[in-house]
């Protein structure tokens, strides 16, 4: 869990790898504000990717399932976004919430004045892989100007309102999981242990018995 930092970086504000990482709500300033390579199923939101100089988010080819949705892409140099491998949702979409996130170059309407958008933003890349933003918002979650707040309020409409519960209920059932998928690896491990010792006492006992 990477919660409310502010990092500033020459490099990488983050290197992430792995799975099932939550960046949450951080101020990311570097070459670029998150480097993923050899990462899946992690959740990016909520942060303030304020001008980097290379890349905003960088995902690598090695990367698949993360999702990134309601975060500040704020005038990011060069590129705001690159996902090598294609398989990453840059937005949240379900029966209830659709939102994206706000970048400071898109200066197409609201006209409908719903907070989104009205067309999809198809996200320069460094790679040539078309990476479009389904839901991208009319005005940032996160003010460029201060440190993101962990409770995100919206006058635009009242749905973005109750974004934020969905947000804390995908977080929870983020680190749930997590927590599930881990302690069903240990009972696997117990139960296949448990396994193994029986089917060698049985081997034990049978050759005892062909001995005799």
């Amino acid at each position: 869990m990477i919660i409310r930092n502010k990092i500033l970086s020459t490099g990488h504000a983050i290197d992430l790898s792995g799975d099932r990482n939550n960046v949450i709500s951080n101020v990311l300033t570097g070459g670029r504000g998150v480097h993923a390579n050899g990462a899946y199923g992690n959740i990016i939101i909520y942060n303030l990717i304020n001008m980097t100089g290379s890349v905003g988010v960088y995902l690598s080819k090695y990367t698949g399932d993360n999702l990134i949705y309601g975060n500040t892409f704020w005038y990011c140099y060069n590129y705001e976004a690159a996902d090598e491998s294609g398989r990453n949702q840059w937005y949240l979409e379900n029966t209830t919430h659709k939102i994206g996130n706000y970048w400071s170059y898109n200066k197409e309407p609201d006209k409908d004045g719903d907070g989104i958008i009205d067309t999809p933003y198809h996200i320069p890349t460094t790679t040539g892989i078309e990476i479009v933003d389904k839901y991208p918002l009319a005005k940032p979650l996160t003010s460029p100007y201060q440190q993101p707040s962990t409770t995100y309020t919206s006058t635009t409409t009242h749905t973005m309102t109750s974004i934020i519960s969905t947000s804390t209920s995908l977080i929870n059932i983020s680190v749930l999981t997590s927590q599930e998928i881990y302690k069903t690896d240990y009972q696997y491990i117990f139960i296949s242990a448990v396994i193994i010792m029986i089917m060698i006492v049985i081997g034990f006992i049978l050759l005892r018995h062909r001995k005799q």
